[in-house]
C-alpha cells in the first residue's frame, strides 16, 4: 500500500472513529435528559445564562466605541443580557415558572379564542373538529399553569429523543459504512473507490 494511501486510510479512520464518538456521546447525553429532566434542564439554563452574561459583557465594550444613536440599542441589550444571564444562573426555577405560566396562559387564551370563533360561525363542519382542538389546548394551558414542571418535562423528552435518533443515525452511518468497505476491500482497506484495489502499489 503506498504512503498516501495509508495516510488516506488513517485519516477515514479518524474521521469515523470521532463521529462514532460523537453519535455515542449524543445517546448518552439524550439518556441522561430523560431520567433526569429537570437536572438536565437547570444544567441548559446554567450554560444559556453564562453566554448570556459573557454576550452582555461584550455588548457593553461595544457601546463604549459605538456611534451615539445605537449606544442606546447597546445598552439596552446588555442589561437585557446581564438581567436574563443573572435570573438563568442565581433563579432557574422561578425563571421556570414564569415560562410555563406566561406559555399556559398563551394556550389558555388561543383556546378560548377558538371557543368564541366557534361560537360566532358555528359551522358543522368545524364543530368537532375545533372543539377538539380548543379542548386541547385549553387542558394543555391548564396544566402549565397548575404544574410548571410539565412543560419542562415535555421540552427535556423531546430534546432527549432527538438527540438519541440523532446518535443511533451517526452510529449506524459509521457501522454501515466500514462494513461496506471490508465487504469491498477485505482486511487491507484501501479507501480510495477510484483505485483498483488489486492493484499493485507504484
Amino acid at each position: 500500500m503506498s504512503e498516501n494511501n495509508l495516510l488516506f486510510k488513517k485519516t477515514i479512520f479518524a474521521s469515523r472513529l470521532i463521529r462514532l464518538i460523537l453519535g455515542l456521546a449524543l445517546i448518552v447525553v439524550g439518556i441522561f435528559f430523560l431520567s433526569a429532566k429537570q437536572k438536565a434542564w437547570f444544567a441548559l439554563l446554567f450554560v444559556a445564562g453564562a453566554m448570556f452574561l459573557i454576550e452582555g459583557v461584550l455588548d457593553l465594550i461595544s457601546a463604549k466605541v459605538s456611534i451615539f444613536p445605537f449606544k442606546k440599542w447597546m445598552i439596552g441589550n446588555t442589561v437585557i443580557d446581564i438581567v436574563l444571564g443573572l435570573l438563568m444562573i442565581a433563579s432557574p426555577l422561578v425563571l421556570t415558572n414564569i415560562a410555563s405560566w406566561i406559555f399556559g396562559v398563551i394556550l389558555i387564551s388561543y383556546g378560548a379564542f377558538l371557543v368564541v370563533e366557534l361560537c360566532i360561525f358555528r359551522s358543522n363542519e368545524m364543530v368537532v373538529r375545533m372543539g377538539l382542538t380548543a379542548i386541547v389546548i385549553i387542558c394543555a394551558g391548564v396544566m402549565f399553569v397548575s404544574d410548571p414542571t410539565k412543560l419542562t418535562n415535555i421540552i427535556m423528552s423531546i430534546l432527549a429523543i432527538i438527540l438519541i435518533c440523532l446518535g443511533v443515525l451517526v452510529c449506524a452511518t459509521v457501522i454501515v459504512g466500514y462494513t461496506k468497505d471490508r465487504q469491498i476491500y477485505g482486511d487491507d482497506v484501501v479507501v480510495t473507490y477510484e483505485q483498483d484495489p488489486h492493484q499493485g502499489d507504484d
